[in-house]
């Protein structure tokens, strides 16, 4: 009988670790919506609306750009693992306010966007996605903001490693996509890092670099990124650095509850840095 129990355990084990690393994997993390509601948009103000479609290895991207004029920054935004772009109106609205154009825009399968919801995906489309606004839209490197939320973190971090950027951006973020698992499922503590699948997206890893100017801000109630992460990655980012704990924000209400902290908090880093940025590269 114990025999069978450890076999039944060993297959257990074997069989969680194969399912780690297959299309299961992607369906239990993300959460695409193909729902489109333009009218969300109606709603925002400062900025002119215009829809684009960038090819992507044989599917399209849907993307929303609002321009405000006289803008000197773009923010790239990188959502969450659920929803699609129109779910991001606060935050873009936000970003409109402290006088910079926002690009938005769906991973592939996601609203609008063609193709397979898979998080191999997620940064070769926020590259192109990059890539189109300095290519296509001619915004300098130096002019892009890369906001993360949430899963966005991690591509928002892997692109600001491999493209130059003024600022970053990371909402609600976790250490690494691997640790947040372990800390959704416990039972995962039980198998090693690296029998979880690429991407990974390190987050700590990118943060305890060199990077440019950096704001994290975070719920302090988030029950589905503990604040833990924040507090982990806090602790080894390396300046420059704003770090922001909202006493009474959860996961999804980040802005909502503690919105004068929030407020203050982005407009406070913006100025600082974009103005002290623009200033250097001024005296050149």
């Amino acid at each position: 009988m114990v025999r069978v129990i450890a076999l039944c355990l060993v297959f257990f084990y074997l069989a969680v670790g194969v399912l780690l690393n297959t299309p299961l994997y992607d369906f239990c993390v993300l959460a695409p919506s193909k729902k489109i509601d333009t009218t969300r948009f109606d709603s925002l103000h400062g900025a002119k609306k215009r829809k684009f479609s960038i090819p992507a290895f044989g599917s399209q991207i849907q993307a929303w750009l609002f321009s405000v004029e006289g803008a000197k920054h773009l923010a790239i935004v990188h959502h969450g693992r659920g929803g699609n772009l129109y779910n991001k109106v606060f935050l873009a609205q936000h970003l409109i306010n402290l006088g910079m154009s926002v690009l938005v825009y769906d991973y592939r399968g996601y609203g609008e966007s063609t193709g397979v919801a898979r998080l191999k995906n997620f940064v070769p489309d926020g590259l192109l996605v990059h890539d189109f606004a300095t290519n296509e839209l001619g915004y300098n490197p130096s002019k892009i903001i890369i906001v993360g939320e949430s899963i966005g973190t991690g591509p928002a971090c892997e692109i600001a490693r491999q493209r130059s950027c003024a600022a970053i951006f990371l909402q609600s973020p976790f250490t690494s996509l691997t640790q947040e698992a372990k800390d959704c499922f416990p039972i995962l503590h039980i198998y090693p890092d690296w029998c979880f699948p690429n991407p990974k997206f390190e987050n700590i890893e990118y943060v305890r670099k060199v990077h440019p100017p950096l704001l994290i801000i975070h719920g302090a109630i988030d029950k589905q990124i503990p604040a833990s992460h924040f507090r982990k990655l806090g602790e080894v980012a390396t300046d420059p650095k704003q770090l922001i704990l909202l006493p009474h924000a959860g996961h999804r209400n980040v802005g909502g509850e503690d919105a004068t902290i929030y407020t203050e908090g982005l407009t406070i880093f913006f100025s600082k840095y974009l103005k002290e940025k623009s200033e250097s590269q001024g005296t050149r």
